[in-house]
């Protein structure tokens, strides 16, 4: 997991690397990426979340505490990922709207 998460943060610099950007300013893209790497991440943390939930649902054997806590899990999980769903795709459209007025 460590070495996963350290080559897609070098993944993630060496895109921003390639952008040329004079140090000490960013552009709307550098930002669009990073914010776009975070939300990439808070995804996949929702999604493993869910299946957390789901295998407390799984081994809870009809225990009211496993279930409940199975079920608590499950609608944070879903709701954390609709937040960061509703997040990028407010961000992307920003970015969208800020690029063409620009142009």
């Amino acid at each position: 997991m460590k070495e996963t998460l350290q080559m897609v943060i070098a993944a993630v610099q060496d895109n921003i690397s390639t952008q040329n950007i004079p140090k000490g300013q960013w552009s709307a893209t550098s930002w669009q990426t990073i914010l776009n790497f975070v939300y990439s991440i808070a995804g996949i943390v929702a999604v493993a979340f869910i299946i957390r939930g789901a295998f407390f649902h799984i081994q809870s054997q009809g225990s009211p505490d496993k279930v409940k806590q199975g079920n608590q899990t499950l609608v944070y999980a879903v709701v954390g990922l609709a937040v960061v769903i509703l997040a990028a795709v407010l961000t992307n459209f920003i970015f969208m709207a800020t690029r063409e007025a620009a142009s």
